[in-house]
């Protein structure tokens, strides 16, 4: 979609493909719209996303959509939100599989001020590095990351929610996060060269084994 979107709603939408980047939802330039109450499903082989919110995206309500992403490869997004401000993502249902870094929600790239909340996350890969919600890079500010429900498997360094480098001033809170690997560095919460963000451990419910 490309404009001002008023409402997308109720969609039975799939999309597979034999090669990558296979994309189920896509708003570009839109602003105040809603995507709500659809079903989801894309796959593929690697970098497919269910909705995806691209540049100048603002003010837009993404909420109680049921999303299913795979993929045979690497980089399976259920919702990706880049160079976008304002929007709210609530109250979704979230599933991607691959191999590696596959992830429930990703915000990248000067992705700010948007609420992320009441999700309920399951992303799991057959290799490493798979994560729920990923706060990328530089300029993805300004967040609120809250009241979501995560789960995270795979093999190594799989993660509830991570905050990438120079990622800054985000508030994570009242998350309820499990995370498990077939080998060693799974983590609830990662921070990795970020810098003024809020995370309330007490308020955030985490467990991790392998």
């Amino acid at each position: 979609s490309n404009g001002t979107l008023s409402n997308l709603t109720e969609n039975n939408v799939t999309t597979t493909g034999s090669g990558g980047s296979n994309y189920g939802i896509v708003l570009s330039s839109t602003s105040n719209g809603t995507v709500s109450s659809n079903m989801v499903s894309t796959n593929g082989t690697n970098s497919n996303h269910g909705i995806r919110l691209g540049t100048s995206d603002y003010n837009n309500t993404v909420a109680n959509n049921t999303v299913s992403t795979r993929g045979k490869s690497n980089d399976n997004v259920g919702i990706q939100l880049s160079s976008v401000s304002g929007n709210i993502v609530s109250g979704n249902v979230i599933n991607t599989s691959g191999t590696t870094s596959n992830h429930g929600i990703n915000l990248q790239t000067g992705a700010g001020n948007n609420s992320i909340t009441g999700n309920t996350i399951n992303t799991s890969g057959s290799s490493d590095t798979n994560t729920g919600i990923f706060l990328q890079s530089i300029g993805t500010e300004n967040n609120k990351i809250s009241s979501n429900i995560i789960r995270t498997s795979g093999t190594s360094i799989n993660i509830g929610i991570r905050l990438g480098s120079s990622v800054t001033n985000n508030n994570v809170t009242g998350n309820t996060i499990i995370t498990s690997g077939s080998a060693d560095t799974n983590d609830g919460i990662r921070l990795s060269s970020s810098s003024s963000n809020t995370v309330a451990d007490r308020q955030n419910l985490l467990r991790t084994w392998t």
